[in-house]
């Protein structure tokens, strides 16, 4: 869902400022170093899918939105639906 609430001119102002900055002019001191990375596992995407995205119509979407449960996303709202279809129509 849509967040309408707007940014205040004086924040925005703030953000444009800092956007404009380079990399370099950035104070990052404050920022610990990451040195162990023994913690840290590579992901192998190269099996996955790769991500899909669809349009649909404005009516569709209110739809899905009315049908959400509570904290759904609406991408998960669509993707159980349609799942729910499908098992239907297998079945």
């Amino acid at each position: 869902m849509k967040d309408n609430r707007e940014i205040p001119p004086e924040l925005m102002a703030e953000l444009q400022a800092l956007a404009a900055r380079p990399d370099h002019a950035i104070d990052t001191s404050d920022i610990p170093e990451v040195a162990d990375f023994s913690n840290f596992r590579r992901v192998d995407w190269s099996n996955s899918p790769p991500p899909r995205s669809i349009a649909i119509d404005g009516d569709l979407a209110a739809w899905f939105n009315e049908h959400r449960h509570d904290g759904e996303k609406l991408n998960d709202t669509v993707n159980r639906v349609l799942r729910e279809h499908v098992g239907r129509e297998a079945a």
